[in-house]
């Protein structure tokens, strides 16, 4: 199971539509 402080640590883009099953798991931003 993956744990609620893991969810937020992707970069969810939720749809208009239906957010909370409709979105994109974007890549994160390359650390320098």
């Amino acid at each position: 199971k993956v744990t609620d402080e893991e969810i937020e640590k992707l970069n969810i883009m939720r749809n208009e539509f239906h957010g909370e099953w409709n979105y994109t798991i974007k890549p994160q931003s390359a650390l320098l």
